[in-house]
């Protein structure tokens, strides 16, 4: 569970390095196929550590399809809510 943006944002918190913040997500005006209205995630190295610190393990969390549990758990979801429009994949990414 979590759909390609989650699936990318997990995927690249195993390169997150300090200063560097990812963030990735779409909606299709409804974003339902989760429990909660999810558009996607917000990464960076807090996202890492509170994971961490947790003891999840990014590689399970991916060999599982199951990002959405990762990124409920350390509580850096995207979450929209009805948006009623139709936006493509938007990934950001900062490195400062």
């Amino acid at each position: 569970m979590g759909g390609r943006m989650q699936e990318f944002g997990l995927a690249g918190l195993l390169p997150m390095r300090d200063g560097m913040t990812l963030v990735s997500f779409a909606t299709d005006g409804v974003d339902g196929m989760t429990p909660e209205p999810t558009a996607g995630a917000f990464c960076d190295m807090g996202t890492k550590q509170r994971g961490q610190k947790m003891g999840l393990d990014v590689h399970k969390y991916l060999t599982d399809n199951n990002s959405y549990a990762y990124f409920h758990q350390v509580g850096d979801h995207i979450i929209t809510g009805p948006t009623g429009t139709n936006v493509a994949d938007l990934t950001l990414l900062a490195v400062y």
